[in-house]
C-alpha cells in the first residue's frame, strides 16, 4: 500500500489530518478552476469551500475506483452544477465584473494583437489572454466546463468524462465547439486563439 492509499484508509476512518493531507494537494487548482468557472472570488471561495465540506462527509463512500484527485473534481462539478441552477446565477456572474459583460466581452476580443517578441508586445498578449480566459464566460454551462477543465487546466478527456460524467465522444465534441465558438469571438480564422485553444487536440 502506497502512501496515498494508506492516507485514503485514515482519512476514510475519520481521520481529519489524513484529509488535510489530501487535500493540500489539490486545493489550489480546485479553486483556480472554480474560479475560471465562476471569474469571481466570492462565488469561488464559496464552491471551494462547499467542495471540500462535501468531500469530507462523502470520504467514506470513496470506493477508489478513480483517482481520488478525479473523484475530487466530480464533486466540484457537481457544486458548481447546484450553483448555476439557482435564479439567475449565470446573469449574475456574467455582470459582477464589469469587463465579462457579452457586449464589452466581444469588444474586447474583436481585435488580437499581433505576434512579437518586444515587451510591449508581450504585455499586450498578456491583456489578451486574461480578456480571451474572461470571454469563456460567455459559453454556456456545457462549453464552458469542458473548455476549461481541457485547455486551462489540462485534464484529458477520459478525466473530464469521469469528472463530469459523460460520454468521452461528448466531451471532445463539446470542446471542439466550445473552441470554435471563442475562435469566431476573435477573428474568422482564429489565428490567435489558436494559440490558447487549438482546433484539433487528442488527449
Amino acid at each position: 500500500m502506497d502512501n496515498e492509499q494508506l492516507i485514503l484508509e485514515q482519512a476514510r476512518s475519520g481521520s481529519l489530518e489524513a484529509f488535510e493531507q489530501l487535500i493540500l494537494a489539490h486545493h489550489d487548482r480546485v479553486y483556480d478552476t472554480l474560479l475560471k468557472l465562476t471569474g469571481n472570488k466570492t462565488d469561488a471561495n464559496d464552491l471551494y469551500q462547499e467542495t471540500f465540506i462535501s468531500a469530507f462527509t462523502a470520504i467514506k463512500k470513496f470506493k477508489g475506483n478513480s483517482a481520488f484527485s478525479t473523484w475530487l473534481y466530480r464533486i466540484a462539478h457537481n457544486t458548481f452544477i447546484d450553483h448555476c441552477k439557482k435564479p439567475h446565477k449565470k446573469h449574475e456572474m456574467l455582470e459582477s465584473d464589469g469587463e465579462k459583460t457579452a457586449e464589452d466581452g466581444y469588444s474586447a476580443l474583436n481585435s488580437a494583437p499581433a505576434r512579437d517578441d518586444a515587451p510591449e508586445k508581450s504585455a499586450e498578449i498578456s491583456v489578451f489572454e486574461e480578456k480571451v480566459r474572461k470571454a469563456v464566460l460567455l459559453l454556456s454551462f456545457d462549453y464552458q466546463e469542458p473548455v476549461v477543465l481541457c485547455d486551462i487546466e489540462g485534464f484529458t478527456y477520459e478525466e473530464i468524462s469521469e469528472i463530469m460524467g459523460i460520454p468521452i465522444g461528448t466531451v471532445r465534441s463539446r470542446i471542439n465547439r466550445g473552441r470554435e465558438m471563442l475562435r469566431d469571438i476573435v477573428s474568422k480564422d482564429g489565428t490567435f486563439l489558436g494559440t490558447f485553444f487549438p482546433a484539433n487536440q487528442s488527449k
